[in-house]
């Protein structure tokens, strides 16, 4: 009994790790898929300013593409053009997301997925973080 006691600890524990593991893996595929997606919508033009691009229309279609696979965490989208930030900033259990011009380089709209999904496994000690980023030449048109 003493020796399955401890073997069973050791083996819940490790099971539990590799399904906290997979969870995070499954969130993170799609963060960048949704990223992708987000900042594709996001580099097309805005309907009344065929020169700004459509950041607002990057957070509805990330929301669709998560909602399936946010397992308990919160999705907050920033306002548009705001900097995106750091993944610490959000609370355990909240992703944020953010799209805005490319600081270094304006012809780059940037689209982040960042902060520390919700972990259902906690008693493991793992704590993750995650941090999505895509970037797509936003459409220009000139005469």
């Amino acid at each position: 009994m003493v020796e399955f006691a401890l073997i069973i600890t050791v083996f819940l524990a490790l099971l539990f790790a590799v399904f906290s593991s997979a969870l995070y893996s499954v969130q993170r595929s799609a963060a960048v898929t949704a990223a992708a997606a987000g900042a594709r919508a996001a580099a097309g033009t805005d309907p009344f300013d065929a020169n700004r691009p459509a950041l607002e229309s990057a957070g509805p279609i990330i929301q669709r593409r998560l909602a399936p696979v946010l397992f308990g965490s919160k999705l907050s989208i920033a306002r548009a053009g705001a900097a995106c930030p750091s993944p610490r900033v959000a609370a355990v259990g909240e992703l944020i997301v953010c799209s805005t011009l490319d600081p270094a380089n304006p012809a780059l709209v940037m689209v982040g997925i960042r902060g520390r999904p919700y972990n259902p496994f906690g008693f493991t000690g793992l704590a993750w973080e995650l941090d999505a980023t895509a970037e797509f030449h936003r459409e220009t048109f000139s005469r």
